[in-house]
């Protein structure tokens, strides 16, 4: 059973997540084990080494990346303490309590530990072979309630990983949001800050719960630690995605991730340090057998973008090949730029903070970014009631039609940094990279939590504004630059522009829904192209589709051919239009690179909240309460007396 208890805030300045993931190691473990041998100290990587994504530098001592815009950024190597560390009289400040969990209570972890570090399986150099055994422990959770935390309301929250242990609480993260809340930067959220259950890498307790590829531990989280906190402490949790994060170093920003990935229904918001993207994982498992490698090598490159905003980091020197395993997949570095690159590649919403002179989980590091990475990653989410939910509804709706101006505008003055020059292909990449930036961020903003909160008038009022005068707007300026490109180059090709710059090309000319001729000529160049591996296949399969659905005049539909293009029918469910032939599809599927059509419709999972039919009638529905009787084509009719 949980056991509850008061804390007294320390005055010394401790470290986030405990004072370091060593540290953690040492406090935490119940019993003691034979550590590997010492390892080498790491070497320093370059910002444009291999693998390297093009950085900002972010100029000055102290200086941090920009709180409203992704990217990818290099700090350093001179580091200060974030003003946001200290206590400022008058500022509220929350409460700090801590109670524990035994693993005797858990269904989910009974632990685990091992004496001896794990030798290299002969069979398979992607696993250890180790001894494990029966290790009990018990866990402290410390929680962080803000003085602004209204009883009876459901707060926002966050979840950290390698919480302190009892009586050792460290009060950095608590102070910074006490000032970041009084600031209204953030909201005003709870902290639940949760001690692994002990040891660290494969046969700990603690890499059973980090490395492991699934949703088990955010499913540990959701059915033994937030009930126990919300009966010992008599707060309520927000049960909505948007209003949860996760937190962690090393393995435990990959923990963090993986609740995300795995339960995006939970969680939607990460701050990843030093992120154990690598081959950790322990107990073997052949359908992710890279680890957490995989989420870079293939998983997110191959599966439907995910609702998932992430802030991430990782030092100069941070790990290399730090234990026996030499798979090619213990570079720590690398594995944060491969993440910035898919992250990139899928439109994801992330900052990569890149920082000089700097190790593993660096101390320095965290204690100058962290308020600005929670700013960043709470971006978008509405901050206080009394400022939010206060606004009368026209003006929600402008507070977010501004929002988006402002950041389309943003990236269209860096843009616009550099020259015009159609026939440069440096600029010709930046600029349709430009344009699919400005073309997913208005996608995506449709989705974002200021718009889900408004209500089915509001959405309704923001469609009539948005829709438009953005969205039609930036659809018709990018086939038009789209098209203004193509009188100079025949098509963006892999072997002359890159993989990149064809699919960047291809997205816009899916979207030009409104030009199906433009569309035709298009899939015209890209079916032999594809044939000569000038393009890649699976694009022309898509746009074929595409045009096969007839999104405009779905009268005019005719017979999909790879069942690309469909609709949600209820909640987690996507249905694919008409295909022809549908006894081979999977097989036709399979030779443009697509995945079996079972496969595909759990991408969709995530995305479909309710049916197609069921968001028209809402729609309708608002229509009707501002217009009258509305008809299926649109136009109002007059009220009736």
């Amino acid at each position: 059973m949980p056991v509850a208890r008061p804390l007294l805030l320390i005055a010394s300045i401790g470290c986030l997540m405990a004072q370091s993931i060593a540290d953690a190691q040492t406090v935490i473990t119940t019993t003691p084990t034979a550590a590997p041998s010492a390892r080498p100290a790491p070497p320093t990587r370059a910002p444009d080494g291999p693998g390297a994504p093009p950085f900002t530098k972010i100029e000055g001592k102290g200086a941090n990346a920009p709180t409203d815009q992704g990217g990818d950024f290099v700090i350093g190597p001179d580091y200060l303490p974030a003003p946001e560390l200290n206590v400022v009289e008058g500022v509220p400040r929350g409460t700090v309590q801590q109670f524990t969990l035994d693993s005797k209570d858990s269904k989910f972890y009974p632990g685990i530990g091992r004496d001896v570090f794990g030798t290299v399986d002969p069979d398979n150099s992607k696993t250890l072979i180790v001894a494990t055994r029966a290790a009990p422990y018990q866990r402290t959770i410390t929680v962080y309630i803000p003085a602004q935390y209204t009883r009876g309301t459901k707060a926002p929250f966050i979840v950290t990983h390698d919480g302190p242990a009892l009586d050792k609480a460290d009060t950095t993260l608590p102070r910074i949001l006490d000032n970041l809340i009084a600031q209204k930067r953030v909201p005003a959220m709870i902290a639940v800050m949760i001690q692994n259950g002990g040891g660290d890498a494969q046969g700990s307790q603690r890499g059973l719960e980090y490395d492991t590829m699934s949703g088990r531990f955010a499913e540990f989280i959701e059915a033994e630690v937030l009930p126990a906190v919300e009966k010992n402490y008599g707060v309520k949790l927000t049960r909505k995605p948007d209003g949860r994060a996760a937190m962690g170093c090393s393995s435990g920003a990959a923990a963090a991730l993986s609740m995300a990935w795995y339960h995006p229904e939970w969680y939607r918001r990460i701050v990843s340090y030093s992120g154990t993207y690598v081959n950790q994982q322990w107990p073997f498992n052949k359908q992710t057998p890279g680890g957490a490698w995989g989420y870079h090598e293939s998983i997110i490159a191959k599966s439907r973008r995910k609702p998932i905003r992430i802030w991430m980091h990782v030092g100069d020197r941070d790990l290399l090949n730090p234990n026996v395993m030499r798979d090619d997949m213990h570079d720590w570095v690398l594995a944060n730029h491969r993440m910035a690159k898919v992250l990139k590649d899928k439109g994801y919403q992330y900052q990569y903070v890149y920082a000089l002179d700097s190790g593993h989980c660096d101390r320095k590091v965290r204690e100058q970014t962290l308020p600005q990475a929670l700013e960043w990653v709470w971006r978008g989410y509405p901050i206080a009631n009394d400022v939010a939910a206060a606004l009368p509804p026209l003006a929600r709706v402008d507070e977010a039609l501004k929002a988006y101006d402002d950041h389309v505008a943003q990236l269209t003055r860096e843009f616009e940094k550099v020259p015009a020059a159609p026939h440069d292909e440096a600029w010709v990449k930046r600029k349709l990279q430009h344009m699919v930036d400005v073309d997913q961020y208005m996608r995506m903003y449709m989705e974002t939590p200021a718009i889900r909160a408004l209500s089915d008038a509001e959405r309704f009022e923001f469609n009539q504004k948005f829709l438009p005068t953005r969205w039609q707007a930036v659809d018709a300026r990018n086939t038009a630059d789209l098209k203004e490109l193509l009188k100079i180059h025949s098509w963006f090709t892999i072997s002359e522009f890159g993989a990149e710059a064809d699919k960047n090309a291809w997205l816009l000319v899916q979207h030009a829904d409104d030009d199906r001729e433009f569309q035709l000529r298009v899939l015209n160049i890209l079916e032999p192209l594809a044939a000569r591996g000038e393009s890649q296949p699976k694009l022309h399969a898509y746009l074929f589709d595409r045009l096969a659905a007839h999104l405009r005049n779905p009268a005019e539909r005719k017979l999909q051919r790879f069942g690309t293009q469909g609709q949600c029918t209820g909640p987690g469910k996507w249905e694919p239009f008409p295909v022809e032939d549908p006894a081979s599809l999977d097989e036709r599927r399979a030779k443009v690179d697509l995945p079996p059509l079972a496969e595909y419709q759990k991408m969709f999972v995530d995305v479909c909240r309710e049916s197609t039919e069921e968001s028209n009638r809402k729609a309708m529905e608002a229509a009707k309460a501002k217009y009258g009787n509305v008809t299926a084509e649109g136009a109002a009719a007059p009220k009736q007396p």
